[in-house]
């Protein structure tokens, strides 16, 4: 499997929130979710495997690190497009489906 370490020039700060059917604006949010660089594991066809974050994110693993993609991406080449997908996942936080919820550490308001 090959490791990439991706260090983004412009860090993503997470800006949105799904809840309870509902979408939120985080206005604010603790330093610790912003994501400066990730780790890209790709297998031999350069499918996407996992995403490994250095910060912490709703639906990543506390434990691993190991941030929770579909299974759609993994089932399709690394692109440009693909990157774009992963950025956005990360600038969001699906609370639908989380390892925890990040209360206390970001104000939010509704869309």
């Amino acid at each position: 499997m090959l490791k990439i370490k991706v260090t983004l020039d412009k860090p993503i700060v997470p800006d949105k929130m799904f809840f309870d059917g509902k979408k939120f604006i985080i206005t604010e949010v603790d330093p610790e979710f912003i994501v400066k660089e990730y780790y890209l594991y790709l297998d031999e066809n350069e499918y996407v495997k996992k995403v490994l974050l250095l910060s912490k994110h709703p639906n990543c693993d506390p434990k691993t690190g190991v941030f929770c993609l579909p299974e759609f991406v993994k089932k399709i080449a690394f692109s440009e497009k693909v990157k774009s997908m992963i950025h956005s996942w990360l600038s969001s936080f699906n609370l639908e489906n989380c390892y925890y919820m990040p209360w206390g550490q970001c104000k939010y308001r509704l869309m």
